[in-house]
């Protein structure tokens, strides 16, 4: 990335459209290492099952590095807002 000013439109979209893709297609710790486009999309469950079974695996072959307690995945996302409705809203739905 240039350390030159943005000038035009047309700069500011190409940069912002980059950092939005990157930012749709990135893990996020509050995502329980996610990206926003696998939750979305309801892929979150089936990644958090794949994981969970991934870890049993480990756990079985290597009894010896988990001996406080089985391994779980990161939590499953609930729900995440960047602005969320307010009760009126949620009232009138």
């Amino acid at each position: 990335m240039s350390d030159k000013p943005i000038d035009t439109d047309a700069g500011a979209a190409l940069v912002m459209s980059g950092r939005v893709e990157q930012a749709r297609t990135s893990h996020h710790a509050g995502l329980g290492l996610m990206t926003p486009n696998q939750v979305h999309y309801g892929q979150a469950t089936a990644i958090y099952a794949a994981r969970q079974k991934t870890l049993d695996m480990a756990s079985l072959a290597n009894p010896e590095r988990f001996v406080y307690k089985a391994p779980q995945p990161p939590a499953k996302p609930t729900t995440a807002w960047i602005n969320p409705p307010t009760t009126a809203q949620i009232t009138r739905a």
